[in-house]
């Protein structure tokens, strides 16, 4: 199963009434961590970034560019 049918599947059963308390926020937040794990195209400037999700800058170490925002979490790509 891929991250996007798993989003779209828990977002169905986002808001069915359930007895567990709780339930309708733990599926709200499983929703937003697995949206962070789609990457999104950085906005690139010459040795940094600007991650899609929280707008903060991402700056690359030694031609070393990362995976991962480290503010928010969010996957990103690096491609112009």
């Amino acid at each position: 199963m891929t991250i996007e049918k798993a989003m779209k599947i828990l977002k169905t059963v986002d808001g069915i009434e359930c007895r567990f308390p709780g339930y309708t926020t733990a599926l709200g937040i499983a929703v937003q961590a697995l949206e962070k794990q789609v990457p999104k195209k950085m906005h690139l400037g010459t040795a940094w970034g600007v991650c899609p999700t929280c707008d903060r800058i991402v700056e690359t170490i030694q031609f070393f560019k990362p995976s991962y925002c480290p503010h928010c979490g969010q996957a990103v790509i690096w491609e112009e």
